[in-house]
């Protein structure tokens, strides 16, 4: 056994203790300086959070309202409250449905008004086509709704229409609001419910019934999360996110007309962006609102090909935030060729994405 020389033992336990504490006070010094960036990034981000609440023009109440959720449900990330659509709609969801827990069923009401204008404002209520909705609160209204009792061992389906939304309700008004099988419709009932978003899936869901509103009549449900997507497509449609340039021409007479489109003079050229597309037709946001009584022409890119005008025929508008317009249109006088063009783009398309997304053996 080898003895140390005890000025040479003292020696080496006074280094050892010197180079831990050298460690921890590096560890320290850099958990103070992450804690700093922190808080620096975090200040930014309510900078820029405050920038954007100015900018919208939000009400003191609103304001109130979204900095009250914004420090109870995203405290380490208050930008993304603002700007994530996902995100705002968690937020919401939890402190809506710790308001309903509470049984103030006033306050509950006043926040879904004030925190649905708030979602409004941000933009934030606009569900691109194609991407699924999470929660009956991104429904718009005049969607078709089918209802169904769920204490009904038959269904029997009613036809309805989404008439308003806020964060707290979901307003549906029936074509038959004395169905006498609707009768058990009352506060706490259930009920089935199924819908068809354009250019999205197939939906079922259950709801929970609040009471009825007399005017304008309607059922008042509560909000549900859990909704089924199926998806049920013709033709099969995907992102395609492209700014372009639309050109609006004046609708023609008859068909014939629609051979000689591309003679046609421009009434207007507009800005906008692609957000889907499929062989048959595409949908747009456009940056105001625009007549359907006109036919579209649209520049389209795919890829790495020369770039191309194909006209289409508007099948829907809707009004989005921002006086913005939401524009599903089908294409009109496509030859095959440019029809499989873009129908082989698409295929690519999945079948990058599917690999892309195949598990590694």
């Amino acid at each position: 056994m080898i003895d140390f020389p005890q000025a040479t033992l003292a020696q080496l336990l006074w280094g050892l203790g010197l180079f831990a504490g050298l460690i921890i006070v590096a560890f320290s010094v850099e958990r103070l300086r992450q804690r700093k960036r922190t808080r620096l990034q975090r200040a930014n981000e309510w900078e820029t959070v405050e920038s954007i609440i100015r900018d919208k023009e939000l009400t003191p109440e609103e304001q109130k309202a979204l900095r009250a959720l914004i420090r109870k449900q995203s405290p380490k990330e208050p930008l993304r409250a603002v700007t994530v659509r996902q995100h705002f709609e968690q937020c919401v969801e939890q402190v809506m449905g710790e308001l309903l827990a509470s049984r103030d069923r006033g306050q509950y009401s006043q926040m879904g008004a004030l925190l649905h204008d708030v979602r409004v404002a941000l933009a934030l209520d606009y569900v691109p086509l194609g991407q699924r909705i999470q929660s009956t609160r991104e429904l718009s209204p005049s969607q078709i709704v089918s209802l169904a009792l769920t204490s009904d061992t038959m269904p029997r389906w009613h036809m309805g229409r989404v008439e308003s939304v806020d964060e707290a309700y979901l307003y549906i008004s029936l074509d038959d609001l004395e169905v006498p099988s609707l009768k058990e419709l009352r506060a706490g009932a259930g009920v089935r419910a199924r819908l068809w978003r354009e250019d999205d899936a197939r939906y079922v869901f259950t709801l929970e019934c609040a009471g009825l509103r007399e005017e304008p009549p309607a059922f008042v449900f509560l909000h549900s999360t859990s909704l089924d997507r199926l998806q049920t497509r013709r033709d099969y449609r995907m992102r395609h996110e492209q700014t372009t340039s639309i050109g609006v021409i004046s609708k023609p007479l008859d068909d014939q007309e629609l051979e000689r489109l591309a003679e046609r003079p421009l009434v207007t050229k507009l800005r906008g962006r692609i957000t889907n597309l499929s062989a048959g037709g595409c949908a747009l946001v456009v940056q105001q609102p625009i007549p359907g009584q006109v036919l579209l022409r649209i520049a389209l890119e795919l890829d790495d090909q020369e770039p191309f005008d194909i006209f289409a025929r508007i099948v829907s508008t809707l009004p989005i935030s921002g006086g913005r317009s939401f524009v599903r249109a089908s294409f009109v006088a496509t030859d095959d060729e440019t029809r499989d063009k873009i129908a082989r783009y698409i295929i690519r398309r999945q079948q990058n994405l599917s690999e892309a997304h195949e598990p590694e053996h």
